[in-house]
């Protein structure tokens, strides 16, 4: 197998699970150090795309992230709960951007229902997202 990163490490543990021999080989010197290191080492769950007015991107965004959890905690033997999650951060909105931020906002409302409808659906818990608040300034 080739690639040390976040799929070729899940994966070659999953097919070592299953009683296959494995060989990862990567160019980094460690794992997971290069794309899955500079990705942020996240899973996305769809607030970026708030120029994705239809939803079906960050839709996909959280079906993708919120179905990889219980696969990662199956693997790893941790559970899913005790995964870092994102600490918050602010989202700087200038005044000629291309969406105000009441568009934004509303953006962000639409991906926490879409979260909330999915964990009801899958019966999963990915975390209570943090809150979002409006700080404004001159």
């Amino acid at each position: 197998m080739l690639g040390a990163g976040i799929a070729g490490c899940i994966t070659a543990l999953e097919l070592a699970r299953q009683g296959h021999d494995v060989d990862l080989i990567d160019n980094g010197k460690i794992p997971m150090s290069q794309a899955s290191l500079h990705n942020e080492g996240k899973l996305h769950l769809g607030y970026v795309y708030a120029a994705d007015k239809s939803g079906p991107t960050c839709e996909r965004m959280i079906e993708g992230a919120l179905s990889f959890l219980p696969i990662l905690s199956q693997i790893t033997g941790v559970p899913a709960s005790s995964f870092a999650q994102s600490k918050p951060f602010l989202y700087g909105v200038p005044r000629d951007s291309q969406m105000s931020p009441d568009e934004i906002a509303a953006h962000f409302s639409r991906v926490d229902t879409a979260i909330a409808k999915f964990e009801r659906e899958h019966e999963t818990d990915a975390g209570t997202p943090a809150p979002h608040r409006r700080l404004t300034g001159n």
